[in-house]
């Protein structure tokens, strides 16, 4: 409702409603404005009222005529704001009337209302006839029942195919797609008939609200009154514009449904390194990633390991495919593969070494307990960038796990110096400044040629 309320909806609905008074009364006399206000009650035996509409019919054509293409305008911009509502776009910056649609796709929406109104037309003249002929036969009584159930069945399909077929336009701005049952009927059931018909008992209880609004203006201003021609004008103009315009938030826009997708794919990529990736590659690792997802979801187990376990096998550009990683790295305890899982966690550490952090927090917690059960089998060339990448991490068990007994396997190792310096720094961590101190001592005495030794001798002024 507050979309209506925006300056420039307002001027539409406020300004077409004065827009067609002012046609009244520059273009009617007076005595077409009272022929126009009793046009509901003229019939063909009332032969009096027939000849004065006969004299005025000039001024009746233009008037109908003008007051069509003020018609035209709104329901241009109605549709215009439900698009633009539809694709998440709330604001009405712009005075012009089809800015997303086109006045193209306002002629098919017009084209395709006036083949589903003759066709609705033709459709229940001919039930009334054959309804007709049943209640003749059936008696009176059971003619006015059949007709009362025959008019409000007639009323609710005619608004259901006018707001479904509308919802079909503004999802596919065809009006093939428009024109088509089968299309309502696929609409109405994807959105609920209950929901269709919320939508059009509001509109009705907000034409009921006006109506009484404009029945009190009558009582107290008279029919013709300025005060109550302009309020009903504007009313009427308001409702058609909301009509339309509310749908906006029911449409299925294929914006709305690129978004989803984009934002589902960003999800699934979101921890990969996608900066050097083509975008068709992008979409294979998303669509991969979302199958192996749905068969893993299904307990289709083997069908998801397979799907990502060719882009573990390489550590070639690894970091784009950390996502396979971290899916395979969970699911094959869970299916029991413990030999591929070994495999597959001494590859990862591999790769942490290499300075990815996505990988070292994805093995941090397992790591401590692998270094703590035998470091040995960490590679040598491993130890110092996994004890910085813990040190950064302040987990100084995990950097003193992983030096343990460094010194004794390779105490030539050219990062020995570094991993020792990395020692000290986490047993200050850990306020365990004694054994810091003597570790210190006894890595300048016995490599004090070793180009990394500085590290240590700072470690000890800093210390000091």
């Amino acid at each position: 409702m507050r979309y209506m309320f925006q300056r420039n909806m307002v001027i539409y609905w406020v300004g077409s409603g004065i827009a067609v008074f002012l046609l009244q009364h520059f273009i009617l006399s007076e005595a077409a404005q009272v022929l126009l206000q009793q046009s509901s009650t003229i019939s063909a035996a009332n032969e009096a009222l027939l000849e004065q509409l006969n004299a005025v019919s000039g001024e009746l054509s233009l008037y109908v005529i003008l007051s069509l293409m003020v018609t035209v305008l709104i329901v241009a911009k109605s549709l215009d704001s439900a698009k633009r509502i539809s694709e998440g776009d709330m604001t009405t910056d712009s005075l012009h009337p089809v800015g997303r649609i086109g006045w193209g796709g306002i002629g098919k929406f017009i084209g395709g209302s006036i083949v589903i109104s003759l066709v609705l037309t033709m459709i229940i003249i001919t039930l009334m006839i054959f309804i007709s002929m049943l209640a003749t036969m059936l008696g009176a009584s059971v003619a006015i029942l059949l007709n009362s159930l025959f008019m409000l069945v007639a009323i609710v399909a005619v608004c259901y195919a006018m707001y479904a077929s509308t919802l079909v336009f503004l999802e596919t701005l065809s009006y093939r797609a428009m024109i088509r049952p089968k299309n309502w009927l696929q609409k109405i059931k994807l959105l609920g008939k209950w929901e269709l018909a919320k939508i059009i008992l509001l509109l009705f209880v907000i034409g009921f609200v006006f109506g009484l609004i404009a029945t009190l203006f009558d009582a107290l201003f008279g029919q013709l009154s300025t005060v109550a021609v302009i309020f009903t004008l504007i009313g009427g103009q308001f409702l058609t514009m909301f009509g339309f315009v509310w749908l906006g938030y029911f449409v299925e826009s294929d914006v709305a449904e690129n978004t989803a997708a984009n934002e589902h794919v960003a999800r699934l990529l979101y921890d990969a390194d996608t900066r050097d990736m083509s975008n068709s590659e992008k979409e294979r690792l998303a669509h991969d990633l979302h199958q192996a997802d749905s068969h893993w979801a299904r307990r289709e187990y083997d069908q998801a390991i397979a799907l990502l376990e060719p882009y573990t096998r390489s550590e070639t550009h690894a970091p784009r495919y950390f996502p396979a990683y971290q899916r395979l790295y969970n699911w094959y305890p869970q299916n029991g593969e413990q030999g591929k899982f070994s495999a597959l966690q001494a590859r990862i550490i591999h790769i942490a070494a290499q300075g990815h952090e996505r990988f070292y927090q994805l093995v941090d917690e397992a790591l401590f307990e692998l270094a703590s059960e035998n470091n040995a089998q960490i590679a040598a060339n491993d130890i110092y960038p996994l004890a910085a990448q813990a040190l950064a991490h302040k987990q100084p068990d995990t950097v003193l796990a992983l030096a343990k007994d460094f010194r004794k396997r390779q105490d030539d190792h050219p990062d020995v110096v570094k991993i020792y310096g990395c020692v000290i720094q986490a047993l200050m961590l850990k306020g365990n400044y004694d054994i810091a101190r003597e570790v210190t001592a006894t890595m300048i005495q016995q490599y004090p040629d070793h180009p990394d030794i500085e590290i240590i001798r700072e470690l000890s002024s800093k210390r000091d």
